[in-house]
């Protein structure tokens, strides 16, 4: 008469522990649920780890760029060309300015290319191999050339697959003041060099902060010239 209520308490015993076919397949259903938002919340951690990569790596570029115009407008040199050389409308000096490109005479910065010296440098749009790159050239200044020639010349690219690029001109004068010009006329200019640079850069991946680059020409050829003539008439 005792093993009767034993039996019936080992059977309630094992029931307790155990887990029906239903619970087991609600708790793969909550491990799925929680699986799968963990990985939507992983691979938006990741995304978004991407573009900050990608933009951290542009700005880097960019301000790489920037540094490295800044170091080579530093010292843009006054020196003026033989009067041989100068055709009707032409500057003075070896500085050209047009709305999409400039070539200027200046000092190559030491660390780069070129060994230093003077240097006639050429910033334009080329086509690339990820599309248009913006470009600057670079090489040895000589003197009694008749006409640059770029094909041989080493460049830099500064940015690619560029969409929209633009050079304007600073001029202060007494009598217009402040200018912004998209063309450097030397000829209507007075023979005079521009005070500052200003570069609209937009690629694929955006667009550059707009970049002003002031031009410097150095003390020694200022004085030799008898004045300084960037930004203004020679005085």
């Amino acid at each position: 008469m005792q093993a009767l209520p034993q039996t019936l308490s080992c059977r309630r015993t094992h029931q307790a522990h155990g887990f029906t076919l239903v619970e087991l397949l609600v708790a793969l259903m909550l491990l799925s649920l929680i699986a799968l938002g963990l990985g939507g919340a992983m691979r938006t951690i990741s995304q978004t780890q991407e573009r900050v990569d990608t933009r951290t790596e542009r700005a880097e570029r960019q301000q790489s760029a920037v540094r490295f115009l800044r170091s080579v407008m530093a010292d843009v040199s006054g020196e003026r060309r033989p009067s041989a050389q100068v055709r009707p409308g032409e500057s003075r000096y070896y500085f050209v300015g047009q709305p999409q490109e400039m070539q200027w005479l200046g000092s190559m910065p030491a660390g780069f290319g070129g060994g230093g010296g003077r240097t006639m440098f050429r910033l334009a749009l080329q086509p690339g191999a990820q599309g248009t790159q913006l470009v600057l050239q670079y090489r040895m200044w000589e003197k009694n050339a008749t006409g640059q020639d770029w094909s041989n010349a080493s460049s830099y690219v500064l940015d690619s697959d560029v969409q929209h690029f633009s050079l304007n001109y600073q001029r202060i004068s007494r009598e217009a003041g402040l200018q912004w010009l998209p063309l450097w006329d030397a000829k209507q200019m007075n023979d005079e060099l521009p005070s500052a640079i200003g570069i609209r850069l937009v690629t694929a991946d955006g667009a550059w902060p707009l970049t002003v680059l002031a031009l410097r020409q150095p003390m020694a050829e200022a004085a030799a010239s008898g004045g300084h003539a960037i930004g203004g008439s020679a005085r």
